[in-house]
């Protein structure tokens, strides 16, 4: 599952990972907006039964510990099982 707020950027994504032969799904998603992330995991479970890792690009890097980088995600994101 990939996500991003540019449409035109997604479609490259996902053309991108097609090619490579990745099973991938692409939706349109400002992770700002709770909603829209929570239909988002809908999705991604639905499709693929959970949520093993979570990647994010903010415009720009911040450096946090990952317990706090946890903290500011949305509980729909962290709510499931990091551990490798």
């Amino acid at each position: 599952m990939i996500c991003a707020r540019g449409e035109a950027a997604l479609e490259q994504a996902y053309r991108t990972l097609k090619v490579m032969g990745a099973e991938v799904l692409a939706l349109p998603c400002d992770v700002s907006d709770q909603a829209q992330v929570n239909e988002l995991v809908r999705h991604a479970t639905r499709a693929f039964g959970r949520i093993d890792i979570v990647f994010y690009r903010l415009p720009s890097t911040i450096y946090l510990p990952i317990p706090l980088q946890l903290q500011l995600l949305p509980d729909s994101l962290t709510d499931v099982d990091l551990t490798v």
